[in-house]
């Protein structure tokens, strides 16, 4: 191995820990949601699929109605488990993943409670529209985010 390549692998092996590093301390920074995502996930199994999209885990369940975002973890309803007819789906939660790492801790309050409650009045309280749900402020700035247009 010559010099170059092997100045080149070691600064392949700083990036990636320097990768890792910053994956830890997202990790942290998101640290409520990403604790109350694990808690989910193990009342949510049997899992119908888990996969990595864009960095994150996405979990398909049949227990789940719908779908919700806890830091790196996205549990989806059944009904979604095929990212190819349900892109839109995944790349809005995708979007709320995204506040999450740019609110952190305070993403619960800011974002992750004011849309469950979102969730639960749409249709029980509020009177549904065609992509009326997605006008609440949640739900758009996470379409912006993950790119969905409606």
């Amino acid at each position: 191995m010559g010099l170059n390549s092997h100045l080149f692998a070691i600064y392949i092996n700083k990036t990636n820990n320097m990768d890792k590093f910053k994956n830890f301390l997202l990790y942290i920074w998101q640290l409520p949601q990403n604790l109350l995502g694990l808690i989910m996930l193990l009342f949510m199994k049997p899992y119908v699929s888990k996969e990595n999209y864009k960095g994150i885990t996405y979990v398909i369940s049949k227990k789940m109605s719908g779908g919700i975002s806890l830091g790196n973890y996205v549990i989806l309803s059944n009904k979604y488990k095929s990212k190819n007819v349900s892109h839109k789906t995944w790349d809005h939660e995708y979007g709320h993943t995204r506040d999450s790492r740019l609110f952190g801790p305070l993403y619960l309050i800011v974002i992750g409670l004011p849309s469950i409650i979102w969730a639960w009045m749409y249709g029980t309280i509020i009177k549904p529209t065609q992509n009326g749900y997605y006008k609440f402020y949640t739900e758009k700035r996470a379409d912006r985010l993950g790119g969905v247009e409606r």
